[in-house]
């Protein structure tokens, strides 16, 4: 699909929407799900890139969000990049009856260029009922080896509580998560 990459005045807005459909195509998300609505706003002013809305199948609208690097600046502070989403909780529960739980987090953690290892993992924890959230790995906020799974940068493997784990692992992976969390 032809982004006007070629283009020198959209280039670089090209190029963040690559890598953003790489990414949803990372979390199993096809390309036929997404719909590309250059028009598509959001009503507030500090958005400053793209912009999104969750539709169920039926076109039912489940939330929206977007980029705001913009907002602090406009509060009196230094541009920050930042994204944002709100869900319509009402929808969600009348369509699907979700409702709230206290389920234990894991955090899935890395550095940018690991970004769709950790999408990976995250997503195969997900898929097999493990409730998992991203975090960037930074010394400032890693969260330390007994609650979270560290993804190695290079190899794309999984660390967690000492041991090392590959894509293949994934089972035993869950249950040293799963076996931790019940005696932790």
């Amino acid at each position: 699909m032809s982004l006007g990459d070629d283009n020198p005045a959209v280039a670089g807005i090209a190029a963040d929407l690559r890598t953003t459909l790489d990414l949803l195509d990372v979390y199993g998300i096809p390309s036929g799900a997404i719909l590309l609505q250059p028009h598509l706003n959001r009503i507030w002013e500090y958005y400053s890139g793209i912009v999104f809305e969750f539709q169920s199948a039926d076109g039912l609208s489940l939330g929206g969000g977007g980029r705001y690097d913009g907002l602090v600046r406009l509060l009196g502070g230094k541009e920050s990049p930042a994204v944002g989403f709100q869900l319509n909780v009402d929808a969600l529960t009348a369509k699907y009856g979700v409702s709230a739980s206290s389920t234990a987090v894991t955090h899935v953690q890395g550095s940018r260029a690991a970004a769709p290892n950790l999408v990976w993992w995250a997503c195969a924890l997900r898929e097999r009922g493990i409730t998992a959230v991203l975090d960037e790995y930074t010394p400032d906020t890693q969260i330390g080896a007994d609650h979270a799974v560290v993804i190695h940068s290079e190899s794309g493997d999984a660390m967690y509580a000492g041991s090392t784990y590959t894509r293949t692992d994934i089972e035993e992976l869950c249950a040293a998560i799963v076996g931790h969390k019940s005696h932790g």
